[in-house]
């Protein structure tokens, strides 16, 4: 009886996952479900294939199909499941302008590529993630957790890695720059403002803003892939942070919607601090 009661405790809470069928998204709705989290799901597909991370958490989560970059549509789902907590884990290492959107069906953990016209970073990355964090200013959403999964690279133009990354900002490839342009925009909006409409900074910032900067992300399941093996390069490098596990990062998510004193930037040294204390 007593742990049958903890798990109906535990259920109260739900969590609005951007993205869950990455490697990133799906190891927070599972790791969420173990815990015995409620979790919904708004992915491009719906339901994930066989391909994809989550397939075994086919019937654990409320899996949405829809354009998380149709504001409209993220304003009534979140009115609608009114949950306590929303995480951004949509995201693409190569967009349709990049030349290289192929290689996604071997870096993306749900295989997918990009749609050929409104694949880019912008829409993808920034637009999917603005439309969620100006749907809490919009309902009201008083102090509603808004975790927004980055890259540790964002802080780069800030030099939050030191001198070196700074300049390394400044010479990536065009691509790249364009990936963390979008990053960076969405961070700049969540924590200062930048580019958030007047309608929504005329209700507040009801949103507490969590910007998580994982170096590349690691999985046991997947030790062979391209971005397991990118990360093991890029540590190599000065002022690179070392690979960060799944499970790891699911885990300070979680803490993350939890705590009401965890907000603004955290990386990986603090990414691990919370996950422990979850």
């Amino acid at each position: 009886l007593k742990l049958q009661f903890l798990y109906f405790i535990d259920m109260t809470k739900h969590l609005l996952v951007l993205g869950g069928t990455g490697l990133v998204g799906s190891n927070v709705c599972r790791v969420a479900v173990e815990k015995g989290w409620k979790v919904t799901s708004l992915t491009r597909r719906g339901k994930p294939d066989e391909h994809s991370d989550a397939f075994s958490l086919m019937d654990a989560v409320d899996w949405r199909a829809g354009d998380a970059s149709n504001a409209r549509l993220v304003l009534m789902l979140v009115k609608e499941v009114a949950p306590d907590a929303i995480v951004h884990c949509i995201g693409v290492l190569f967009d349709c302008k990049s030349m290289l959107v192929g290689m996604n069906k071997v870096v993306s953990g749900c295989q997918s590529v990009p749609d050929p016209s409104k694949g880019t970073y912008e829409n993808i990355i920034k637009n999917t993630a603005m439309s969620a964090f100006h749907a809490i200013a919009l309902l009201n959403k008083n102090e509603l957790p808004f975790i927004f999964v980055s890259v540790v690279e964002a802080g780069w133009a800030v030099g939050d890695n030191g001198c070196l990354a700074r300049g390394v900002r400044k010479v990536v490839p065009p691509f790249l720059g364009q990936y963390l342009t979008a990053k960076e925009d969405v961070e700049a909006a969540m924590l200062y403002g930048k580019g958030v409409p007047e309608i929504c900074k005329r209700r507040g910032n009801a949103a507490r803003p969590v910007v998580i900067r994982p170096s590349l992300v690691v999985s046991d399941d997947r030790p062979r892939c391209v971005t397991s093996t990118l990360a093991k390069v890029a540590s190599l490098t000065p002022f690179s942070d070392p690979p960060l596990h799944a499970s790891t990062l699911a885990l300070a998510v979680l803490k993350a919607a939890c705590d009401s004193n965890v907000a603004g930037v955290y990386r990986n040294k603090d990414i691990h601090k919370l996950a422990k204390e979850f």
